[in-house]
Parts: C-alpha cells; structure tokens; sequence
C-alpha cells in the first residue's frame, strides 16, 4: 500500500511512518522544507507544501492508496487566543486545500481513503478506556470543538471513505 502523510515529520507522523514502514507500506510526506524531513527520516518520498498556501502537487498523489492528514500547528504551547486561532485555521485550511487537491484529480487516481484528525485533547486523558465517535468530549476541551468523525460533503469527488470536516470548527 502507498499512504500520503501529511504532518510526517511531525511526532504523531514519524511514528506513523515507521509503522507504515514496519508493515511494508510505501510512504508518501509532505513537508514546508521537503530536504531537513528527508534528513530526518529519508526512506520516505518528500514533496514540498505550504499547506495554509496551497494544494499539494498533485504529484504526490501517484499510486496513493490512502492519506492520512496529520498536519496542523502544535497544539503543545501556551493556549492563547492568537494560538487557538492559529491552531484551528491551520487545521482548517490544510484541510481544506488538502481536499481540493485530492477532488481536482481524476478519479481513477484519487485515494481511497482520507483519515483526517485535529487534535487529541477533544475526548481527554481517558486512561485505558476505549473511545470511538460516539464518544462524550472532555469538560475542559473547547466549546468550539465539534464530534469527530463528521464526513466530509459525499459527492462522488470525495474519497471513498472520507472522516472528518473542512468546516472552520477544528479544536
């Protein structure tokens, strides 16, 4: 299997390419500075993106099976306002072009499968309890916060199993 991964070279991304790697899977990254990611982890084929500027080359996209959309500012920093804006419009719009680039292939070359998240602290520290969507959202996360999960629109241009939203409603 071939999977984009956006946020590759992030923590939650490196893991996730060695897992992938670990299983046999090609990894495709995208990353703002394509030659410091591939220092840091060079099995995995880099293409270069602004997520908050534009789509990805849709280059990147060749034999894709599936993509895994990591990207966002971190969310490990002192929340203020401008932080959380940063933090949800960055979310927001790397999504946004994110999908847009995956709608604009043909589609006998688009994914399969988009996997998107936002950010861990919706559900809370739960120790060791299972959680899926159905799931209650922590007091402390943000008002903000919608129930992941949410497909995106279902047209016939969306990956075939899409999970999430380019809503501006990212926590």
């Amino acid at each position: 299997m071939r999977v984009l991964v956006t946020g590759a070279s992030g923590t939650i991304g490196t893991a996730l390419c060695d897992a992938l790697f670990a299983r046999g899977d090609d990894v495709v990254g995208l990353s703002r500075d394509p030659s410091r990611a591939r220092s840091s982890n060079p099995r995995v084929t880099w293409h270069k993106w602004e997520p908050t500027l534009e789509r990805p080359d849709p280059a990147a996209f060749e034999g894709v099976d599936g993509v895994v959309n990591l990207v966002g500012e971190q969310v490990d920093q002192r929340w203020t306002e401008e932080s959380k804006q940063r933090i949800m419009e960055s979310r927001r719009q790397a999504t946004h072009n994110l999908v847009q680039a995956i709608e604009a292939l043909a589609e006998s070359q688009r994914p399969r499968v988009l996997v998107s998240q936002s950010a861990i602290g919706y559900y809370g520290d739960r120790g060791d309890e299972e959680l899926d969507e159905g799931s209650a959202r922590a007091a402390a996360s943000s008002p903000r916060c919608r129930r992941p999960g949410r497909r995106l629109r279902s047209s016939s241009t969306t990956p075939a199993s899409a999970s999430s939203s380019s809503a501006p409603d990212w926590c």
